[in-house]
Protein backbone atom coordinates (compact mmCIF):
# COMPACT_ATOMS: atom_id res chain seq x y z
CA UNK A 1 0.00 0.00 0.00
CA UNK A 2 2.65 2.41 1.26
CA UNK A 3 4.51 1.89 -2.38
CA UNK A 4 1.77 2.07 -4.61
CA UNK A 5 0.46 5.44 -3.12
CA UNK A 6 3.98 7.07 -3.02
CA UNK A 7 4.36 5.93 -6.52
CA UNK A 8 0.99 7.45 -7.53
CA UNK A 9 0.99 10.30 -5.58
CA UNK A 10 4.66 11.96 -4.87
CA UNK A 11 5.63 13.73 -7.87
CA UNK A 12 7.90 16.07 -6.17
CA UNK A 13 11.28 14.38 -3.99
CA UNK A 14 13.16 18.17 -4.24
CA UNK A 15 11.68 19.30 -0.95
CA UNK A 16 11.29 17.54 2.74
CA UNK A 17 7.66 18.62 3.34
CA UNK A 18 4.52 16.63 1.25
CA UNK A 19 2.95 19.32 -0.72
CA UNK A 20 -1.02 20.02 -0.07
CA UNK A 21 -1.89 18.05 -3.12
CA UNK A 22 -0.12 15.24 -2.52
CA UNK A 23 -0.61 15.14 0.82
CA UNK A 24 -4.43 14.93 -0.42
CA UNK A 25 -4.00 12.23 -3.04
CA UNK A 26 -1.96 10.21 -0.22
CA UNK A 27 -5.30 10.04 2.16
CA UNK A 28 -7.54 9.46 -0.54
CA UNK A 29 -5.18 6.53 -1.59
CA UNK A 30 -4.76 5.43 1.73
CA UNK A 31 -8.45 5.72 2.32
CA UNK A 32 -9.38 3.56 -1.15
CA UNK A 33 -7.32 0.57 -0.28
CA UNK A 34 -8.17 0.69 3.50
CA UNK A 35 -11.68 0.35 2.62
CA UNK A 36 -11.24 -2.39 0.42
CA UNK A 37 -9.13 -4.38 2.66
CA UNK A 38 -12.01 -3.89 4.61
CA UNK A 39 -14.42 -5.39 2.55
CA UNK A 40 -12.43 -8.39 1.33
CA UNK A 41 -11.96 -9.11 5.23
CA UNK A 42 -15.56 -9.26 5.30
CA UNK A 43 -15.90 -11.89 2.54
CA UNK A 44 -13.33 -13.87 3.41
CA UNK A 45 -15.08 -13.83 7.58
CA UNK A 46 -18.21 -15.25 5.60
CA UNK A 47 -16.92 -17.71 3.54
CA UNK A 48 -14.09 -18.97 5.59
CA UNK A 49 -16.89 -20.77 7.93
CA UNK A 50 -17.34 -23.15 5.11
CA UNK A 51 -14.53 -23.97 3.77
CA UNK A 52 -13.22 -25.25 7.01
CA UNK A 53 -16.63 -27.18 7.26
CA UNK A 54 -15.77 -28.80 4.42
CA UNK A 55 -12.14 -29.47 5.17
CA UNK A 56 -12.95 -30.86 8.29
CA UNK A 57 -15.74 -32.93 6.26
CA UNK A 58 -13.11 -34.32 3.78
CA UNK A 59 -10.62 -35.25 6.47
CA UNK A 60 -13.32 -36.85 8.82
CA UNK A 61 -14.07 -39.03 5.29
CA UNK A 62 -10.55 -39.79 4.70
CA UNK A 63 -10.27 -40.93 8.71
CA UNK A 64 -13.51 -43.50 8.00
CA UNK A 65 -11.81 -44.51 4.77
CA UNK A 66 -8.14 -45.25 6.18
CA UNK A 67 -10.16 -47.16 9.29
CA UNK A 68 -12.34 -49.19 7.11
CA UNK A 69 -9.38 -49.92 5.26
CA UNK A 70 -7.52 -50.87 8.13
CA UNK A 71 -10.30 -53.37 9.21
CA UNK A 72 -10.30 -55.12 5.91
CA UNK A 73 -6.98 -55.48 6.29
CA UNK A 74 -6.56 -56.88 10.24
CA UNK A 75 -9.80 -59.35 9.27
CA UNK A 76 -7.81 -61.26 5.92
Amino acid sequence: MTDLCFLRCVSNLNYRAVSREEEACLDSCAGKLMHSNRRLMGAFVQVMPSIVQRQVASSEAAAAAAGAHALEDSGS
